[in-house]
C-alpha cells in the first residue's frame, strides 16, 4: 500500500473514530435525558394520583360538612316549629308564613318559605325553611309578606337580650 492512501485510511479511522466517540457521547447524554425525563414522568403521574386522592379526600368532607350543615338546619326547623306551635296556640296572630319576594334572583327557589314570628311590628323573627321541611309547618297559614328589613344579626341580638332580659 502507498504510504499517501495508508496515511489517509488512518485519517479517516481516526476521525471515524472521533465521530463514533461523539456519537457514542451524544447516545449517552439522549439516554441520560430519556432516565431524568421519565423520572418527571413518573413524578408527575404521582403527583397526578396524590392530588386525585387529595381530591377526592376534599369532596368526602365537603359531604360531610353538608349533611351536618342539613342535619343542624332540620334540628333548628323542629325547634322552631316547635315554638311556633307554641307560640301559635297562645295567639294564632304572631306566628306566620310568608314567601321570599320572587323578583329576588339570588335566592335559591327552595329555600323561599320563611317562618315568621312577630310579637309587635319592631319584634319581628324571622327564618327562611328549605322546601324539603315545610311539612313542619304545614299547619301555618300563608299571608303577605311584611318584612321590616331586619337582619340575621338583629334577630339574634334581640332574641339574646329577650333571654338575658337586657332592654
Amino acid at each position: 500500500m502507498h504510504p499517501i492512501e495508508e496515511s489517509s485510511l488512518l485519517q479517516d479511522v481516526d476521525s471515524l473514530k472521533r465521530q463514533v466517540k461523539l456519537l457514542e457521547t451524544r447516545v449517552q447524554r439522549l439516554s441520560e435525558e430519556k432516565e431524568a425525563l421519565g423520572k418527571s414522568i413518573q413524578c408527575l403521574i404521582d403527583n397526578s394520583h396524590e392530588i386525585v386522592v387529595e381530591k377526592i379526600n376534599l369532596a368526602r368532607e365537603v359531604n360531610i360538612l353538608k349533611e351536618d350543615k342539613n342535619y343542624i338546619y332540620r334540628e333548628r326547623n323542629i325547634l322552631l316549629a316547635f315554638l311556633c306551635n307554641i307560640l301559635y296556640s297562645a295567639d294564632p296572630s304572631i306566628v306566620e308564613r310568608w314567601l321570599h319576594p320572587v323578583e329576588d334572583k339570588d335566592w335559591e327557589e327552595d329555600w323561599r318559605n320563611i317562618i315568621v314570628i312577630q310579637l309587635n311590628e319592631e319584634e319581628q323573627y324571622s327564618w327562611h325553611i328549605h322546601d324539603s321541611e315545610l311539612y313542619l309547618f304545614h299547619w301555618l297559614p300563608l299571608r303577605e309578606n311584611k318584612w321590616n328589613g331586619h337582619t340575621t344579626e338583629d334577630k339574634y341580638r334581640r332574641i339574646i337580650n329577650y333571654v338575658m332580659n337586657i332592654e
